[in-house]
């Protein structure tokens, strides 16, 4: 029964081979004709409405944040040591890329992480992988929660004592539009993306105009191979990998893609290009101005002192640069999106409470587990605000440091399961 069974299912749903050559179960998410899970008679189905600019928007929207702030970490093991890690970091993200766009283009669903385990090494270490990449996600939504407070703070020269509020905003609001979803949070998506690759264009170009010198600011007067070490190519690869953190979870949003198997892997290969291109031109530029690669490491809102540089250190600039958080809104933006789509499918798989796959009559969106991983995000942060007495600088480091534990989990899994 169970090779009539396969045999009955469509190309895109086959299960992976296992190591060991026996059927695995298919990939969580297949629907059947009817649109409802195989479990629970719960509708999971989401409308197919995105487009390859739409995935772009979502994959560089979720990493586009890395370009404003977590990135500097990397420069205080000396610029050639951050610009080696910079490289090396690429370098991965373009391998990772390119095995899970292929690995999910096989099936046409919104499977992740956590299904491409279970397919490939069994259930326990795909409760190991979805539970590592849940906690990613809901830890990066603080770091960048609390990237917003410090850049709203700094600007708006508010009290310390107001970042719990700032956080708690900011993570209801976009809570309430990933629920909503649809023509709304997909346009708003877009108009984030778009704000925040203008901003960064606009630094890139007043820099250039107003003037760089990479071998003052960047080199410090020494040679570029002076400032390459092994230690210090080790200390900030870590934090390199911030550039393009979360575009590995581009495949969730597999379940609302048109023609997923072909438009998946052209959007998340577009996604890449952009990122690429930004992450060296934020790194370089950035490097090349004052206070340069030493006083840039210092800081935890080094695109506002990139502005700061290009138009001044003025009240009227200070307000402006209100907008810089549109690049932190749109990473905010999406992996609350991918934090809910995590959750849920590990719901729909059993590792998690069946009521986290609750989902919206309309359109099909988790409501449940988007607000489970919401709420989890600013208790964790709001707790490590606690501990940490009130320091945004230590809170960010630790939360940065919690979701790179995670991540390479997640990574050598996925990788493995290309293999």
């Amino acid at each position: 029964s169970s090779e009539r069974a396969t045999s009955d299912r469509p190309p895109q749903a086959l299960p992976f081979a296992s190591p060991t050559g026996r059927g695995q179960p298919p990939l969580s998410g297949a629907m059947e004709d009817g649109g409802k899970a195989a479990k629970g008679g719960e509708a999971s189905e989401q409308k197919r409405t995105a487009v390859k600019r739409d995935l772009w928007a979502m994959g560089v929207g979720a990493v586009i944040s890395g370009d404003f702030f977590g990135w500097q970490v990397t420069l205080g093991s000396g610029f050639g040591s951050g610009l080696v890690a910079l490289g090396a970091a690429s370098l991965l993200y373009a391998l990772l890329s390119s095995c899970v766009a292929e690995v999910a283009s096989i099936q046409g669903t919104g499977a992740g992480p956590c299904q491409f385990a279970q397919a490939c090494f069994g259930r326990r270490m795909a409760f190991i992988t979805g539970l590592a990449e849940c906690l990613k996600c809901i830890v990066v939504v603080g770091v960048i929660a609390t990237g917003i407070g410090s850049y709203l703070g700094e600007i708006m020269h508010t009290s310390a004592e107001l970042a719990p509020v700032w956080w708690l905003g900011f993570i209801v609001i976009f809570t309430a539009l990933n629920i909503v979803g649809g023509e709304m949070s997909r346009n708003s998506q877009m108009v984030i993306t778009v704000g925040a690759c203008v901003m960064l264009l606009v630094f890139y170009a007043g820099a250039v105009v107003k003037g760089t010198d990479f071998e003052t600011y960047a080199l410090g007067g020494q040679g570029l191979w002076e400032s390459v070490s092994a230690k210090g190519v080790w200390s900030a690869w870590p934090f390199a990998l911030w550039f393009y953190l979360g575009i590995e979870e581009l495949p969730l949003a597999m379940e609302i893609t048109i023609n997923p198997a072909k438009t998946m892997p052209r959007g998340l290969s577009l996604s890449f290009v952009t990122l690429v291109t930004l992450a060296f031109a934020t790194f370089f530029i950035s490097c090349s101005i004052p206070p340069g690669a030493e006083g840039m490491a210092t800081t935890t809102y080094p695109l506002l002192l990139g502005y700061q540089y290009v138009f001044g250190d003025t009240e009227a600039t200070r307000w402006c640069c209100l907008l810089l958080v549109t690049g932190l809104i749109a990473s905010l933006h999406s992996f609350i999106f991918a934090t809910g789509q995590l959750i849920a499918q590990m719901a729909h798989d059993g590792y998690f409470p069946g009521w986290l796959n609750r989902r919206t009559q309309s359109a099909g969106r988790p409501y449940a587990a988007i607000v489970t991983g919401s709420a989890l995000t600013y208790l964790i942060t709001v707790a490590l605000y606690t501990a940490t007495g009130k320091d945004g600088d230590l809170i960010g480091a630790i939360t940065i440091a919690m979701c790179l534990f995670c991540t390479m989990i997640s990574y050598v899994v996925q990788l493995a399961c290309f293999l």
